[in-house]
């Protein structure tokens, strides 16, 4: 019995065995399968018959109003940059003739342009892919290329060292009152919500793109004269940097430090940058005397012009309403562009208003009938009393505490106010303030 009993164990294992050996066997197999087998290919999709006439038509339709609210700018612009750009989005013969066999028509310029300006205005690609007809795979690739094209055929923004442009651009802040002169241009830091990017885009340094909104975001600087048209914009450094810190990587800034900026002009930024003789910021503090809030207020009714040119860029175009979905190496080149399209626009609106006959637009900034609260400046004082000019004192450094800065230009200002009793005016109702936009 005990025999009969190691027999059956015996058998048992050796069976055991066997299965296991099959078993590894038949996986082997299937692994070998797999490495060498052709690859299942996927049956293409028929071609479909897209009738793209059809939405050149209902384009050409449109009212002029409802033209500008798709595509946000006016049909003589749209037609200007499409006739700018035609040159970069033509298709050789071969390509045209695939395309006639795949779709029966070409994606012509103008719906490459319409594309991708209704991408800017804030469309979802997928309902511009069934607008236009197109691929959903072919929006971003367009909306890409017409961008390049843009940028490479416009180049409006501009900081010129010229005399001639600085007085230009001096004078567009005129109308926001004569007792701080000569001022060329605005400046702001701003920055745009962006999804999370990559190790591999930031160089393994992902959390300097978080901001201090709690987001991640792409930053930029950015200059504008009186007009809100911008006049610098650049990217130099990641989003979580301080404001001054980004400014003072900039070009803009070296130049400034440099002397290429002649002394008698100035540049105006808010607190968080350094105030230099060339670079003018409000007084910093709550204990400020009533001629340092003059100072300010007269100070932030120039500078608001780069707070009204960021906002007019947000909501005209509705790419910026939300976090920017999209290859990390094109955002600055899709913000670079909605700078210089926003530029366009408000050369439109300046050319729309020159035009115009209202008596309204020469109505001065601040009104001759201002009731100040201290004093008057009509009377014992005089305007040319205030200096108008800067000494071209260097910054102290980045950095140093802001309550020792050295601006010897506010300084003199604030003391002119002081001489001439002028003060912020009683109430904002009594502040006659004209809207330009």
């Amino acid at each position: 019995m005990k025999m009969e009993a190691d027999e059956n164990v015996a058998r048992y294992y050796a069976a055991k065995r066997e299965e296991e050996r099959r078993a590894k066997k038949r996986k082997l197999a299937a692994i070998t399968a797999l490495l060498f087998m052709e690859p299942e290919r996927k049956e293409r999709d028929a071609n479909k018959q897209r009738d793209r006439r059809e939405v050149e038509r209902k384009m050409r339709d449109l009212s002029d109003s409802d033209f500008q609210r798709m595509y946000g700018v006016e049909r003589e612009r749209f037609a200007s940059i499409l006739n700018k750009i035609s040159p970069h989005l033509s298709k050789t013969q071969l390509q045209r003739h695939m395309a006639e066999i795949s779709s029966g028509s070409e994606v012509c310029a103008t719906i490459q342009l319409a594309i991708a300006l209704r991408m800017a205005r804030g469309g979802s690609y997928l309902d511009i892919a069934f607008a236009y007809c197109v691929e959903k795979t072919y929006v971003y690739a367009c909306f890409y290329r017409v961008f390049e094209a843009i940028d490479k055929e416009y180049d409006n923004i501009q900081f010129s060292f010229k005399e001639a442009d600085l007085n230009r651009q001096a004078a567009t802040f005129d109308k926001y009152g004569e007792l701080i002169r000569n001022v060329v241009a605005a400046g702001d830091g701003c920055v745009f919500r962006m999804r999370k990017p990559s190790k591999a885009d930031t160089n393994d340094f992902v959390t300097g793109y978080y901001s201090r909104k709690g987001h991640y975001a792409w930053p930029i600087q950015a200059f504008c004269d009186g007009n809100k048209k911008f006049v610098y914009v650049e990217s130099s450094i990641c989003s979580s940097a301080h404001d001054s810190t980004a400014y003072a990587a900039t070009v803009l800034s070296k130049a400034i430090r440099d002397g290429k900026l002649p002394p008698q002009y100035c540049v105006l930024l808010d607190a968080a940058y350094t105030c230099t003789a060339q670079e003018l910021t409000p007084w910093k503090g709550r204990n400020l005397t009533p001629y340092q809030d003059a100072w300010n207020f007269l100070h932030a009714a120039k500078r608001q012009c780069i707070e009204g040119a960021f906002g007019l860029l947000v909501r005209c175009w509705g790419i910026l309403w939300r976090a920017l979905v999209m290859n990390f190496k094109h955002i600055s080149l899709v913000l670079r562009v909605l700078c210089k399209l926003h530029n366009m626009r408000v050369d439109d609106f300046l050319v729309r208003r020159a035009e115009a006959t209202m008596e309204e637009r020469d109505v001065p900034y601040y009104s001759e009938n201002v009731e100040w609260r201290h004093g008057d400046l009509m009377k014992g004082a005089d305007i040319r009393d205030v200096p108008q000019w800067t000494d071209m004192t260097r910054a102290t450094g980045r950095g140093a505490r802001t309550d020792k800065e050295a601006c010897p230009t506010r300084d003199e200002i604030t003391l002119a106010l002081e001489r001439a009793g002028i003060v912020r005016p009683k109430g904002e109702s009594k502040y006659k303030k004209v809207c330009r936009r």
